[in-house]
């Protein structure tokens, strides 16, 4: 069963904290904190740890994505003829507390990044994600674009959510039940593409066990 919903601002309450520490994709130590602006999230965060505290193991961390190349892509028909989206446009940032997977797709035309689960999933274990992203612009000479997000376990999509852009800054925050077991390592990828002026942040995936 997928769900698809969107919390808007007034309802944030960012309640996990991910890592504060992390490597950028080039090897080197890399953490950018983030101060709040009209865009950001309420300053209500848990502090930054290495993991998020209290019963609901993460099932990814900021620090372990890497980009997969096209014969890996499972949404390959997504994908660009020639993708560019280098190193100095993704870094691990503090945002108001939790450490996140920060994407500047003015910079990536388009972004497939995986790693291997860190919990085990039950089939009706409940997901949840909270991914944010700032104010989203169209391309110059354009009046509206379109961005995609998906979360997909072995090459099948667990979440997916399209944005018409222009759009303001929120948070995605949607949880849905798993399908079937996924064991430690199984293969996650988060998929994102728009055009425009955009940042992403990929804040949490967790497990809540039933």
């Amino acid at each position: 069963m997928k769900t698809k919903y969107v919390l808007p601002l007034a309802c944030l309450a960012l309640s996990l904290a991910l890592g504060a520490f992390a490597c950028s994709d080039n090897g080197e130590e890399e953490v950018d904190d983030v101060g709040v602006d009209t865009d950001s999230p309420p300053e209500d965060a848990a502090p930054a740890e290495d993991a998020p505290s209290g019963p609901f193991p993460a099932v990814v961390s900021p620090s372990l994505w890497s980009q997969i190349d096209a014969e890996d892509d499972p949404l390959e028909d997504h994908r660009p003829a020639e993708v560019d989206c280098p190193a100095d446009a993704i870094k691990t940032e503090v945002l108001d507390g939790d450490s996140s997977y920060a994407v500047d797709m003015e910079n990536c035309n388009y972004l497939a990044v995986s790693q291997p689960s860190l919990t085990d999933i039950e089939e009706g274990d409940t997901l949840r994600a909270r991914i944010w992203h700032f104010t989203l612009t169209p391309p110059p000479g354009e009046d509206s674009a379109e961005a995609h997000a998906a979360i997909l376990f072995n090459g099948q999509i667990a979440w997916e959510s399209t944005v018409e852009i222009p759009a303001d800054g929120q948070l995605l925050s949607p949880e849905w039940e798993a399908e079937q077991d996924y064991p430690v390592g199984t293969d996650v990828v988060f998929h994102l593409h728009n055009h425009g002026d955009n940042q992403w942040n990929f804040i949490e995936l967790s497990r809540i066990r039933n």
